[in-house]
């Protein structure tokens, strides 16, 4: 989870990071360390971090009115500082982690824990639904892919075929739509999932989109020919060839009966 550190104490800021580093060496990854909520401002707009832990000794009613600009389903918020409580909570929410200064050890990686596990929940709860989406729009033809802080809808009649890169997949499509981009000169448009093969094998499988090989799913409506023989492959519209590998090859050859 990307991290960022406000504190005007180098040392302080210091002494966090090193809590960071030894204690969450595999959750939490520090991208930025700053003297001030100011200086942090380009780097929280463009890195999107997933937690904040920002020390102020008065914390200010235009930083609570910031930081409450930022995506509640994305970032944590960890503040330590001087104040009465009572007080801040009147023009705050509750999505604020407060705590007062100075603070043990023990209770930053309580605090910390307590944020990472809140974004495991929003990142399943995020998953569910998107499950859910897709289930729902299997009884039509439209399937949302999640691009970026976007999700797009997609005719399941444009897709063509799709390809892993390591976690994510690329949809390659037919035709333009909202949000996708040109490839070889406009003959094919993707759209990058971040989400992996895994995920869309089962979610796509009842819309005629089948896996024929470890890093490829194929739409079987858009093929236009099939080889056979020893290295079996598809041909779908356009001309691209997609080889089916030996794993799926009875399943996949199944589907195109010869007549």
């Amino acid at each position: 989870m990307k991290t960022i550190i406000i504190d005007s104490i180098q040392q302080d800021r210091e002494s966090v990071n090193a809590i960071a580093l030894s204690e969450f060496p595999e959750q939490l990854k520090v991208i930025g360390s700053f003297a001030s909520l100011t200086e942090a401002k380009l780097d929280i707009v463009a890195q999107k971090p997933n937690l904040i832990i920002i020390k102020k000794e008065i914390v200010e009613s235009s930083d609570f009115s910031y930081l409450q600009t930022l995506d509640i389903n994305c970032t944590e918020i960890i503040v330590i500082s001087k104040f009465d409580k009572r007080a801040v909570f009147k023009s705050s929410n509750s999505r604020f982690a407060f705590f007062e200064y100075p603070y043990t050890k023990e209770q930053l990686i309580k605090r910390i824990n307590k944020a990472i596990d809140i974004l495991k929940r929003k990142k399943m709860d995020e998953d569910q639904l998107r499950i859910a989406i897709n289930k729902e729009n299997i009884k039509g033809r439209k399937i949302a892919i999640d691009h970026g802080h976007h999700t797009i809808f997609v005719e399941k009649e444009l897709i063509l075929w799709a390809e892993s890169d390591g976690g994510y997949l690329t949809f390659y499509l037919a035709a333009e739509v909202s949000g996708s981009r040109s490839v070889e000169d406009g003959k094919y448009y993707t759209i990058l999932s971040s989400k992996s093969i895994s995920y869309w094998e089962p979610m796509l499988a009842p819309k005629s989109i089948v896996r024929v090989h470890n890093q490829f799913l194929v739409n079987i409506p858009n093929v236009e020919l099939i080889k056979r023989g020893d290295e079996p492959s598809v041909i779908v519209k356009g001309g691209k060839e997609v080889f089916i590998s030996g794993k799926y090859r009875h399943e996949v050859l199944a589907l195109f009966p010869k007549t």
